[in-house]
């Protein structure tokens, strides 16, 4: 009987679990990215358009469209060919940089969602090895394997993270270059 409880505890503790982790879920028909970055800055992805957003005391919005158009606020800034591609090349960036994060966020968090799961299935577990004949050590080494192969699982994830760093440092050389080369991005001195 006690063991049938166990069940019933660990079967309500799981269920819980997964509708906590969906109801956080990134869900693939949001396509619109939204990331608040400091108390007064905003980046959103809207289509292929990328629209950051500066709500300070000079607030202003800049959107920089995927074929090089450049607005600040809603209006349109003439540009170069040079600086046309630096902004095509900075819209692309950043739209890969945001979809790469959003990927990564979505993999800790099944990573951590197993985790938690591994964590009930180490209580269920003890608790089974006080009411049954199963061993102490055969209960050690199930969940040893399944930690390392959790943990490998985490490595993977910080190579990748480790990738996304490196993008979002060639994103600040192009953001750079932006701004050296555009005046009118230039004079904003939050960009």
């Amino acid at each position: 009987m006690k063991i049938f409880y166990l069940v019933i505890i660990n079967c309500f503790l799981l269920i819980s679990l997964v509708s906590a982790a969906d109801e956080y879920s990134i869900k693939p028909e949001n396509q619109k990215y939204h990331f608040e970055c400091w108390e007064n800055f905003n980046i959103d992805v809207e289509g292929n358009t990328v629209v950051i957003n500066h709500y300070g005391a000079n607030g202003s919005l800049v959107e920089i469209s995927e074929n090089g158009d450049l607005f600040i606020d809603r209006e349109k800034v003439k540009t170069d060919r040079q600086s046309r591609e630096l902004l095509q090349d900075y819209n692309q960036m950043m739209r890969t940089l945001i979809s790469s994060a959003e990927k990564i966020g979505f993999e800790a968090a099944k990573i951590g969602g197993k985790g938690a799961e591994l964590g009930l299935e180490a209580v269920s577990g003890i608790l089974t090895v006080m009411c049954t004949d199963l061993e102490m050590d055969d209960l050690e080494d199930k969940l040893d394997k399944k930690a390392k192969k959790l943990e490998r699982e985490a490595y993977k994830l910080e190579a990748r993270a480790k990738e996304l760093e490196e993008q979002a440092e060639e994103l600040e050389v192009v953001h750079d270059n932006l701004k050296n080369r555009i005046d009118e991005l230039d004079e904003l001195e939050w960009f």
